[in-house]
């Protein structure tokens, strides 16, 4: 998986007595490895490891860090090509499956992400190989796949309830709020559908946009999303949407409690067809 970020966009560590790798590799001490909280961040960490050797604890994100007391600290720079040596020595001795699974993992949240991915990669890489992914009672293995699979349903929430409008520019967007960093995970996916429309797809917790043009993408980190008003059509497209929705609807079957569980409500300020008229939808719909 390659996905490309801007990496100068990202914040600079706050901390002034933080060591670069290169400066530290011959400590003594117990290290923490802290990260820019993307997968090639992640994976560039996980090689520095192996240069580090046993003397590794944590592999932090700088964003959900959290060192203990008598660690060393070394911060580690996002090295795509050191990246990309890692996955395909995973895939070469663990499969693509495997590599799937950490890359999914990878995009969770948390303080203990980083730590668990590079805990699992060690296992992975030892005598059993892709084998071990099988080992479900492994206390590793089993925090791996657990980040795996909420990420894998965070990304199908967002392929499922990702709703466009469209620019009086002809630009079609969408803002999501996943719980997971799953953006690079569906970008392949709406790329492909929309193929060569231009779209933005903006992560309003993370903070970061995926932009396709002409089919291919790249992502970039943003604080906030200023896109220009909806075209004149749009009002009238959601609105029809909205009565398809409810003309589907079997009033018999109503059950909001199961609706809640499939479609979390923490999803729904984004979703077209649960808002009752033009003024409840978010301000970025609105056209004044």
């Amino acid at each position: 998986m390659n996905i490309p970020h801007n990496n100068a966009a990202l914040p600079p560590t706050s901390n002034a007595t933080l060591a670069t790798a290169h400066t530290t590799i011959d400590c003594p001490d117990p290290v923490a490895l802290i990260y820019d909280g993307t997968i090639e961040g992640l994976m560039s960490a996980v090689f520095a490891a192996w240069e580090l050797h046993h003397q590794v604890e944590d592999v932090l994100s700088q964003e959900y860090g959290q060192i203990r007391l008598g660690q060393q600290v070394v911060v580690i720079e996002t090295d795509f090509e050191k990246a990309q040596r890692v996955k395909a020595g995973l895939q070469r001795r663990c499969g693509v499956k495997t590599w799937r699974t950490i890359a999914q993992a990878a995009c969770a949240d948390g303080a203990d992400v980083g730590t668990i991915v590079y805990q699992a990669i060690r296992r992975l890489m030892g005598k059993n190989g892709a084998q071990a992914l099988n080992e479900a009672a492994d206390p590793t293995i089993a925090a791996l796949l657990k980040l795996a699979r909420h990420v894998e349903i965070e990304t199908e929430h967002m392929r499922q309830f990702m709703r466009f409008s469209q620019a009086d520019d002809g630009l079609w967007y969408a803002v999501c709020n996943p719980n997971a960093s799953v953006v690079p995970l569906v970008m392949n996916f709406f790329a492909a559908r929309f193929n060569t429309q231009r779209f933005i797809i903006y992560d309003e917790v993370h903070h970061l946009a995926g932009i396709s043009e002409d089919g291919s993408w790249e992502l970039v980190r943003i604080n906030q999303l200023n896109v220009p008003a909806p075209n004149e059509h749009e009002a009238l497209m959601q609105d029809a949407w909205k009565r398809f929705y409810r003309s589907a609807t079997i009033e018999a079957r109503y059950h909001p409690e199961l609706r809640r569980h499939f479609m979390p409500m923490r999803l729904w300020k984004h979703i077209t067809e649960l808002h009752e008229n033009v003024e409840e939808r978010p301000s970025h719909q609105r056209k004044e």
